[in-house]
């Protein structure tokens, strides 16, 4: 089905009556809410020019999107999509996640806290030296 105007979609389908209300709105949320361009060009592409950064909030590793949306870093592989706006402001494109290169170091400081005290960057707890 191509991608359209979301009421539009909804009232066909519910004239249908081929879809439920709340199976209707979860599955126009992506038209309504998602900026990229669609369908999403899942190319290994990077936009090298948009890194985004690694920090620690309660113990876990978390790249933040200029969006707004947050999700988790991976060490094994460091791009990043944001679930919630698809990398609009790139294009649709995965930006490059940049790692402290004392990570191991920084994990290491952080476990002998409270878990809601494992946060980093220095602004929010000191750095190991």
């Amino acid at each position: 089905m191509p991608f359209g105007d979301a009421s539009t979609y909804r009232q066909q389908a519910a004239a249908r009556g081929i879809l439920t209300t709340a199976q209707t709105e979860a599955t126009c949320a992506p038209l309504v809410y998602w900026a990229a361009p669609r369908p999403l060009d899942v190319s290994t592409a990077l936009a090298v020019d948009s890194p985004v950064s690694v920090r620690v909030n309660h113990g876990r590793w978390l790249v933040d999107c200029p969006c707004g949306g947050a999700q988790l870093a991976s060490r094994t592989d460091q791009r990043f999509l944001c679930c919630d706006c698809g990398n609009a402001l790139v294009d649709g494109l995965f930006r490059p996640v940049v790692w402290p290169p004392d990570a191991d170091a920084i994990e290491t400081a952080l476990a002998e806290l409270e878990l809601d005290a494992q946060n980093w960057p220095v602004d929010e707890v000191e750095a190991p030296s």
